[in-house]
């Protein structure tokens, strides 16, 4: 967790510098791209991922930021999140972008430094940081409740692609969940491989590992109105060949239905509700318990001997439920955790025990 989050143009490099000289004798923690972001990995998805995380926004205000695209996107998506946004202008002439022109900013590195030592700073910035966790898990499920509440129809952006979302549809969105990002990034190695996408919602995973050359995709949901969502994203992205839509529950249906599996799956990936008493699911009916039990009993029918499933969870799930049910299921588990929003995501990998 980074309590502030450095925003700034390449060109203001020294000032950049001269801020978390600040931030480093005060020790509060921060996110800077040249430190943070290691060799090799996607800068937008690990500056998304570290605006969801901090606590504010630091944004040096510059000619050369106000020419920057990077630096008004990081300041749009953190206005979206609800982040307290902290300008620094280093020119007095400089003109202020309309998106800043409402906040109060500094125009020295010691009112900087000032506003960093002051007890707003220490009751809210740092103290809340080390608290930031159980907090935030505690308020997560309200606070995505009221976000899902105020969306609408309309495109959501997902590993660099445009899905077409249903407002009454989960989203994927980086900006609401990790649960859906921290799966995709499991969906590799696919070519000639078949995919079973159970929970698919609009269709985004399914997607995913169609073009990244899974040679057959089956993906299926409970909610009609999913089903019509993804069917209409597969149709945008030409994949209706290679990726099959079905409406059903897989777990409670008569075997004839089953057919429509053609036979096992080498990756299974389910992105199931995890807190099923939350109103977005509140129309599946249905008891936690029992469903984590009918998708280990599916598995032995549908999962191939050397296949892997992928479940997705948080610490906001029933921690001791979710062992209980893996544990004893006879599979191979291996379970792997990421942090962002104040939880923990997990992603749990079954396979088949070797006999």
């Amino acid at each position: 967790m980074k309590t502030v989050f450095i925003s700034y143009s390449r060109s203001d490099s020294q000032e950049a510098n001269k801020i978390t000289a600040i931030l480093k004798k005060l020790k509060i923690d921060y996110f800077e791209d040249v430190k943070d972001i290691q060799w090799g990995k996607d800068v937008q998805k690990e500056v998304k991922i570290a605006l969801a995380d901090c606590q504010a926004v630091l944004v040096i205000v510059s000619p050369g930021s106000v020419k920057s695209q990077w630096v008004p996107y990081e300041i749009g998506y953190a206005t979206a999140l609800k982040k307290r946004i902290l300008p620094y202008v280093t020119h007095e002439s400089i003109e202020i972008p309309r998106y800043l022109t409402h906040l109060n900013f500094a125009k020295t590195l010691e009112a900087v430094k000032n506003a960093f030592t002051s007890t707003w700073a220490q009751n809210e910035m740092i103290s809340r940081a080390e608290k930031l966790d159980e907090k935030l898990e505690a308020k997560y499920l309200e606070w995505w409740e009221e976000q899902n509440h105020a969306r609408t129809d309309g495109d959501v952006r997902f590993e660099g692609l445009n899905f077409w979302l249903d407002r009454r549809v989960f989203s994927p969105s980086l900006r609401l969940t990790y649960s859906s990002f921290f799966a995709s990034t499991f969906l590799n190695d696919l070519e000639g491989k078949s995919v079973l996408d159970i929970g698919t919602g609009c269709g985004a995973l399914a997607i995913l590992a169609a073009k990244r050359k899974a040679q057959k995709v089956i993906a299926i949901d409970i909610d009609p109105v999913a089903v019509r969502n993804a069917k209409r994203n597969v149709t945008t992205f030409h994949l209706g060949k290679k990726i099959k839509v079905y409406n059903g529950d897989l777990f409670d249906t008569p075997d004839s239905l089953f057919d429509m599996l053609e036979g096992k799956f080498d990756v299974i990936v389910s992105n199931l509700p995890i807190a099923i008493k939350a109103n977005a699911w509140s129309h599946l009916d249905t008891d936690l318990k029992l469903l984590l039990e009918k998708w280990v009993n599916f598995l032995p029918k549908y999962l191939s001997k050397t296949g892997v499933a992928y479940l997705s969870w948080a610490s906001f799930g029933d921690q001791q439920l979710i062992k209980n049910i893996l544990s004893n299921s006879g599979f191979k588990i291996k379970e792997f955790e990421e942090n962002t929003f104040g939880v923990r995501w997990q992603l749990f990998e079954v396979r088949q025990s070797e006999r």
